[in-house]
This record gives structure tokens, C-alpha cells and sequence, in this order.
């Protein structure tokens, strides 16, 4: 999950290369991978997840520095990693009522 997850925010990052850094593109990025990481979680792959592109994380000086932050919160679904199951043997004629 987490590799198809880091390919998709490739795809869509690379997109954003040599674009002017400001909220227009930001907003673009979140509009662009926030319906791919629903369909994810509609499919069950992660519970919640949090695109967060803004000035709480990009300041001026990242700004003048060429570069845009992202960070992306997710919470993967909990799997099933051990099946426990109790065998009992009892003589014939037991009624399970």
C-alpha cells in the first residue's frame, strides 16, 4: 500500500517541477492526490489520510529557496496477521443448542 501510495504522489508531484511556488499550485497538488488516496480509502487500503500543503509548512524561505513541502498523514487499515482457531472433538450425539 504504501509503495502504490508513494507512486502516486510521484506522478503527481513531478507534475509541479519549474511551476511558480505559490497557493494556486499548492491547492492544485491537494486537489489532484486528495481523490486518489479516497479511492484507496474506499477500497480499504488506509482509514484517513491528511494532505497538508500551506503556509504552516512552506515559509517564505523555502519559497525563496525553490522548494515546496508536503507532507501527506496516513493511517493504514489494520490487517489480519494471525488467524487463531480452537478445535474441539467431543463425542457423538452432543447437541450445540
Amino acid at each position: 500500500m504504501l509503495l502504490r501510495v508513494k507512486r502516486i504522489v510521484t506522478e503527481s508531484a513531478r507534475k509541479l517541477l519549474f511551476k511558480k511556488n505559490n497557493q494556486t499550485i499548492r491547492n492544485k497538488f491537494i486537489a489532484d492526490i486528495t481523490p486518489k488516496l479516497a479511492t484507496i480509502q474506499a477500497q480499504q487500503g488506509i482509514e484517513k489520510f491528511k494532505v497538508i500543503m500551506d503556509k504552516s509548512n512552506n515559509s517564505e524561505r523555502d519559497v525563496s529557496l525553490n522548494k515546496l513541502n508536503g507532507r501527506i498523514i496516513l493511517v493504514p487499515t489494520r490487517a489480519i496477521e494471525y488467524i487463531a482457531i480452537d478445535f474441539i472433538v467431543t463425542n457423538s450425539g452432543v447437541s450445540f443448542e
